[in-house]
């Protein structure tokens, strides 16, 4: 398994926003710095600017753009704004914050404008295999049941994961991300081991008494 690509999305809770998110980004860019491991944070637009400047190690991602170009969108997060703040990707189609095809299939082409990297979430392989025909850079398939849980995909649905590869394999480099549940070394060894390229996790991070000795855990048992 050679250097996954590791995504930790802060979502909004309270332990990883504004100062608090920050100090969270230290945690894991000083973790990406002596690992030499590819690792992002998927954080709220407003932190994008403060932990950029603050980490230089990781990888920024903003957690959804609008398909919307610059101009009169009042109240919207643009490909652009979130490139200027220091962002260099994009997660998309979120269970919590889902989207038209049509829209992902737009917003994917104004942040390739800008080369951002773009993450679509899918909820199961029909999904995952109609978005991943827009030319993502990754597919982070994801069970909407199963995110948030304490079972893992990786223990309650291993044959999704492979499914998922199985359909991607025609798609133009699109790479496979599993998420959902993912809370131990054990569940990161699975996934990849069943081919997906990377991890992405949220609250067995972000909620986590000690993230950085189970991040280092996790980053350990892909060697």
């Amino acid at each position: 398994m050679i250097n996954p690509f590791f995504i930790i999305n802060f979502k909004c809770y309270k332990e990883a926003t504004g100062k608090k998110a920050l100090e969270l980004a230290k945690k894991i860019d000083n973790i990406a710095e002596k690992s030499k491991a590819d690792i992002a944070v998927v954080v709220q637009p407003t932190d994008i600017y403060l932990i950029s400047e603050n980490c230089k190690n990781l990888k920024i991602f903003a957690q959804h753009i609008d398909s919307v170009s610059e101009g009169s969108f009042t109240g919207s997060v643009t490909a652009s704004a979130v490139r200027s703040s220091g962002a260099s990707g994009i997660l998309l189609n979120h269970s919590e914050k889902r989207l038209k095809l049509e829209d992902i299939e737009l917003s994917i082409k104004l942040a390739k404008e800008k080369k951002l990297i773009t993450i679509v979430c899918a909820s199961d392989t029909i999904i995952a295999k109609a978005v991943s025909d827009l030319n993502p850079d990754y597919v982070a398939v994801e069970p909407e049941e199963l995110i948030s849980g304490k079972i893992s995909i990786s223990k309650a649905k291993p044959g999704l994961i492979a499914e998922t590869l199985r359909k991607l394999q025609n798609s133009r480099n699109v790479k496979l991300l599993v998420g959902a549940g993912i809370h131990s070394p054990e569940d990161v060894q699975v996934a990849l081991k069943l081919g997906a390229s990377g991890i992405l996790i949220s609250s067995a991070i972000v909620k986590s008494r000690d993230p950085e000795n189970l991040l280092t855990k996790m980053l350990i048992s892909t060697l």
